[in-house]
C-alpha cells in the first residue's frame, strides 16, 4: 500500500499547478484536450525508478500506476481505446496564466531545437569524426611493434 501512495503522490506532482507548466517532457506528448499517455509519464525518471524496483514488467507498471491514481484528487486516468492504453489528465485545468507559461515552455523548447538543426549537429559531428580518426591512428601506432590487434 506504501507503493502505491508514493507512486501516487509522484505522478500528482508532475501534473500540480507548480511543475506542469514547465515540463517539457509532459507537455510535448499532451493533446490539446490536456490528456497524455500514462506510458510517457511512466517514463521519467523519478516514477521509472521506482517502479522498476516494483515491477520489471511494463505492463505491471502501467496498471500499478493506474490503481494507485484511482483514489487521486487531482488527476483521472482513462483507458482509450483498446490499443491505445490509458491516458493521464488533471481533473482541474491549468489556470490561464499557468497555461500562458506551458505554451511559453512548449514554444522555448521547439525554437531551440529548431535552432539546432542549423548545421550546429554537423559541427560536433565532423569533430566527433576527427576524434574517432586520431583514436584509431594511434591504436595503429601502438600495435605496429609486432603485437597482433
Amino acid at each position: 500500500m506504501q507503493e502505491n501512495l508514493q507512486v501516487r503522490k509522484i505522478i500528482e506532482h508532475y501534473f500540480n499547478d507548480e511543475k506542469l507548466p514547465y515540463d517539457y517532457d509532459i507537455l510535448r506528448y499532451m493533446d490539446e484536450s490536456g490528456w497524455v499517455a500514462l506510458h510517457f509519464v511512466i517514463k521519467k525518471k523519478r516514477i521509472n525508478d521506482l517502479l522498476s524496483k516494483l515491477t520489471s514488467n511494463p505492463r505491471d507498471k502501467i496498471h500499478l500506476c493506474v490503481l494507485s491514481l484511482k483514489t487521486s484528487k487531482d488527476v483521472i486516468v482513462k483507458k482509450m481505446g483498446c490499443i491505445t492504453g490509458y491516458y493521464i489528465t488533471r481533473k482541474r485545468p491549468l489556470p490561464p496564466a499557468l497555461e500562458k507559461k506551458a505554451e511559453e515552455t512548449l514554444e522555448k523548447r521547439r525554437s531551440a531545437s529548431e535552432s539546432d538543426d542549423d548545421g550546429v549537429g554537423e559541427e560536433v559531428e565532423e569533430k566527433s569524426e576527427d576524434s574517432v580518426k586520431k583514436k584509431k591512428k594511434k591504436k595503429k601506432k601502438k600495435n605496429r611493434g609486432g603485437n597482433p590487434v
